[in-house]
């Protein structure tokens, strides 16, 4: 044998070619679909770069799925798609949607591909008949509202949120197996969206000319930070800030002792949330709050650092309101605290915001009283500030209850776990996922961009861990 042909022989060189020419083919095809977006030929090299290294990072986390959805949930809410919605360059949830739908896709495959080998993949939870239901009756209304006519793009963007909730409420209860894996992915993904506001927060202060929507309190015309993650991230810092471990009770957690950590954590989503100047948004935290409080009022010490927490809160608002907003010079010279007085207490009931949103309920509960028991299907609400309103018009009240009915159930499921729990971190988890669900209830009152921001992704995967928890306490 030549030692050509012992050179071609080997096994190691075989796998090498093999891996070279996968690269080659594959940085080929990102270089293809690069060439719509680009004709610029450093970009362009840039950009089959990255989807091939993507392309290997999938397939790696491929074998290790929990980390896939990870990475699912934290790219279906990245800072580039959150920098063109906040900027308006981009204002269709179509970006969004798509990267789910590839995940979701991909999540589908793994399990399939672990049914075939495995007898047990799931263990079912007490909710899947209702989801399964409810997502019956969600696509027969879909399909009714396509062949009445209505607009299939709007059609799937009333339907895919819906959908999106159960999908990843199924795949996180496949693909976690551990408690641990579960508080890596919560806190792993509320440190992100954090990064996400934070990197927002810093540069609304520094230009906020460059955000694409706007509100005027008091007559003042401001830009918004129109990140509605703050509704997560906020009562989620001050939960568990009440239910940190300390260190009688529990030496070696990590978490021990970073209290005041997560108190200056809590000043980016009130910034993020005060910068947004959504109305909603305020009282979507503010219910979240409350909710938190009357479950804690039995604890005194709980609730008395609840108070201790809002006072301190409130304080070094202030402070960086006088000592970085008003110098810098962020509202010409306006303190955040006026402009949020203004935007609650100076706007007339006949200002456009507000009389808009009475128009628009006036003009859904009429169809509703018209149609209350079919609607006029998916795609076909003439406006969505009240979303609730909105489902009424589109569905109808039998079909509405079906669809809300998980939700009510999560809620109901996640109070008697809390009170069924003695770790401190798993009943401070379990009270953060109410607070979350509450304060996305009540955004959803006058709320019209759904399909814009992933809220019913990460609420589906919340719902995922409320059973999670459980299953996994002794």
């Amino acid at each position: 044998m030549s030692s050509i042909d012992r050179i071609l022989a080997n096994p190691a060189l075989k796998k090498i070619s093999f891996y070279l020419l996968f690269a080659v083919l594959e940085i080929g095809i990102f270089w293809f679909i690069a060439s719509f977006i680009t004709t610029h030929f450093p970009l362009l090299l840039l950009l089959a770069l990255i989807g091939f290294l993507a392309l290997l990072i999938l397939v790696k986390l491929f074998k290790q799925p929990v980390n896939l959805l990870f990475l699912g949930l934290m790219t279906i809410y990245n800072p580039i798609y959150a920098y063109l919605v906040l900027t308006s360059w981009w204002r269709h949830g179509s970006v969004r949607v798509i990267i789910s739908s590839a995940f979701l896709a991909l999540f589908l495959i793994i399990y399939g591909a672990w049914s075939l080998r495995e007898k047990k993949v799931r263990s079912a939870t007490p909710l899947d008949k209702y989801l399964i239901f409810s997502g019956a009756v969600i696509l027969l209304i879909g399909a009714a509202s396509y062949l009445r006519g209505n607009s299939t793009k709007f059609i799937l963007a009333d339907i895919f949120p819906l959908i999106e909730f159960g999908a990843y409420f199924f795949f996180a209860t496949v693909f976690i197996k551990t408690k641990k894996q579960l508080y890596h992915i919560i806190f792993g993904l509320i440190a992100w969206l954090l990064l996400i506001e934070l990197a927002g927060v810093i540069i609304y202060i520094i230009d906020p000319s460059v955000f694409g929507y706007q509100a005027d309190p008091g007559g003042i015309v401001v830009k918004r930070l129109a990140d509605f993650m703050a509704a997560f991230t906020l009562p989620f810092i001050i939960v568990m800030y009440i239910f940190l471990p300390n260190k009688k009770t529990s030496p070696q957690n990590l978490l021990t002792g970073r209290k005041i950590l997560f108190l200056l954590l809590a000043i980016i989503p009130i910034l993020a949330l005060l910068f947004s100047f959504f109305r909603s948004l305020w009282l979507g935290v503010i219910a979240a709050l409350v909710v938190t409080f009357f479950t804690l009022i039995k604890r005194q010490v709980a609730w008395k650092m609840a108070l201790l927490s809002a006072f301190t809160l409130i304080s070094l608002f202030f402070i960086v309101d006088q000592m970085i907003i008003v110098p810098q010079r962020v509202f010409n010279g306006t303190s955040l605290y006026q402009l949020v007085h203004a935007r609650v207490f100076a706007e007339s009931v006949e200002s456009n915001s507000i009389r808009g949103r009475f128009d628009d309920q006036k003009l859904m509960l009429k169809g509703f009283i018209e149609k209350p028991l079919i609607g006029y299907g998916f795609g076909a609400a003439p406006g969505t500030s009240n979303y609730f309103t909105a489902l009424l018009f589109m569905v109808g009240l039998p079909a509405a209850i079906i669809i809300c009915l998980p939700f009510y159930i999560i809620w109901l499921k996640a109070y008697t776990v809390y009170f069924s729990l003695t770790d401190s971190l798993d009943k401070g988890l379990m009270l953060a996922f109410i607070a979350m669900f509450t304060s996305i209830a009540v955004l959803l009152l006058s709320f019209p961009a759904v399909i814009h921001f992933p809220l019913f992704a990460y609420l589906g995967f919340f719902a995922a861990s409320v059973y999670i928890i459980p299953k996994h306490t002794t």
